[in-house]
C-alpha cells in the first residue's frame, strides 16, 4: 500500500513544518522507528521523497532508528522511547510497522491488542508526543470491506486509535484512495 512512502513523506513534512497531503503541519522533531526496511532502502526512499519535495528541509529535525531484525515487545522499547523524548523533545513518533512490537501478544486477540494500544496511549499521555503506527491489511481484496474492517487481526486495531487513514489501491496506476476515520474530529472529505 506504499505505507512507508506515505509515512516518510509525513515525517519529513512535519520535521520541516510543511503541508502533508494538503494539510498544514506544526514543525516538531520526529522520531521514525523503522522495523521493516534495511537502512540502505530507507535512505534511498528518503532521498527520493526529498527529490520529489524540494520544499522539505534536510533531516535535521528527523531521527531514524533502523531496527530491522530487532523486533521486540513495546514494553521493552517504551523506556528507550521515553528517554529519547526527554533528551530531544520529539513531538511525533512513527512506528513502522506496529506488529514488530507485539512481543508475545496475539494480533488476533482483542484483549492483547487493546493492551498493546493502551501502552501507546499511556506513552503518548506521559510524553505529549503524537504516535503514528503503521499496520497491514488482512489478506484478500481490501476494497471488498469497509475501511474500518481492513486491518489484519483483531478489531481493536481499528477501534482504539483516535484517527485512522486507510490507503486502498485505486484502479488507476500509482494512485490510492484514502479514507479517514476520526474519533473526536469532524469527518474529512476523502
Amino acid at each position: 500500500s506504499n505505507k512507508t512512502w506515505a509515512l516518510l513523506d509525513m515525517a519529513l513534512s512535519v520535521a520541516s513544518g510543511k503541508p502533508w497531503w494538503g494539510r498544514n503541519t506544526t514543525q516538531t522533531r520526529v522520531l521514525y522507528v523503522n522495523f521493516e526496511l534495511p537502512a540502505w532502502a530507507m535512505r534511498l526512499r528518503m532521498e527520493a521523497v526529498r527529490a520529489a519535495r524540494p520544499d522539505l528541509l534536510t533531516q535535521r529535525n528527523l531521527t531514524l532508528w533502523n531496527l530491522r531484525g530487532h523486533a521486540t515487545d513495546l514494553a521493552i522499547l517504551r523506556p528507550r522511547l521515553e528517554q529519547a523524548i526527554e533528551a530531544d523533545a520529539y513531538g511525533l513518533i512513527i512506528i513502522d510497522p506496529a506488529y514488530k512490537l507485539l512481543g508475545d501478544r496475539d494480533e488476533n486477540s482483542n484483549t492483547d491488542i487493546t493492551n498493546f494500544m493502551n501502552e501507546f496511549e499511556r506513552f503518548s499521555e506521559r510524553t505529549g508526543a503524537a504516535v503514528v503506527i503503521a499496520h497491514h491489511f488482512a489478506k484478500g481484496d481490501p476494497s471488498a470491506k469497509y475501511a474500518v474492517d481492513r486491518m489484519s487481526g483483531a478489531g481493536a486495531w481499528a477501534r482504539d486509535p483516535d484517527a485512522l487513514l486507510v490507503m486502498t489501491p485505486h484502479e488507476e496506476d500509482y494512485c490510492f484512495t484514502v479514507s479517514s476515520i476520526l474519533r473526536s474530529l469532524p469527518m474529512q472529505d476523502d
